[in-house]
């Protein structure tokens, strides 16, 4: 087993889920519903075929991976948030990978049930409730699991939401400004507040018009 990372602590943010949102792990009834939420954030063609999961996908990663399942619903069933992890080996999760390498093309068959490290595979919030700790609470929701399950690690690939606004960058100098704090990135910035680390660049991790393809590499000991 890999060295674990030294722990750090996990800090509230300050946005709070909507008193009337609900984090559960996903069910069978939820599968019809996810795909069309994925459509309307990972709009294709610009984010690839494999941005968006069809019902069957789910299924799989639910036979896989239960654990690692998550949705976010209103008291009146509507589904307004979905999360992914799965288990790979910390080693393999902080060297250079791609998201369609280390998922399985998003199937998920790469899980590996003794891996150290849980990996974030994909987080998605409805548009319209954005900004109101919905995602935060998926965060954790993952978080607890992978704290359950004895791993060492969160590891996930961070979007760049704002690289297309300043790609007279390089991305590893956008990187430096993003942790420097000389420039906000929507999403990194957000999750280094929240005690992520930045451990580098994931080129061409999955295909994004706003990142130009790329991502940061992120971790949170657990």
């Amino acid at each position: 087993m890999a060295t674990c990372l030294r722990p750090l602590i996990w800090e509230r943010s300050e946005a709070s889920v909507a008193n009337d949102v609900r984090i559960r792990p996903t069910r069978g009834e939820d599968l019809a519903h996810i795909p069309s939420l994925m459509r309307r954030i990972y709009a294709p063609p610009q984010f690839g075929p494999e941005a968006v999961w069809s019902e069957a996908s789910l299924r799989s990663h639910l036979r896989i991976f239960p654990e690692g399942q998550f949705v976010a619903v209103l008291p009146g069933g509507r589904l307004v948030g979905t999360a992914t992890c799965m288990r790979v080996a910390l080693l393999k999760a902080v060297m250079p990978h791609t998201w369609s390498g280390i998922t399985g093309r998003g199937t998920l068959e790469t899980h590996d049930p003794e891996g150290d490290a849980l990996y974030g595979v994909n987080i998605a919030v409805d548009p319209l409730l954005q900004g109101m700790g919905i995602g935060h609470a998926l965060y954790r929701a993952r978080l607890t699991v992978g704290r359950r399950l004895g791993c060492c690690a969160f590891v996930a690939g961070a979007r760049l939401a704002g690289y297309r606004r300043h790609d007279y960058l390089s991305p590893e100098q956008y990187l430096e400004e993003v942790r420097t704090g000389r420039l906000y990135d929507p999403t990194l910035s957000k999750q280094m507040a929240l005690g992520f680390s930045l451990r580098g660049l994931l080129r061409n991790y999955a295909p994004d018009p706003e990142t130009h393809g790329h991502a940061a590499l992120i971790s949170l000991p657990l």
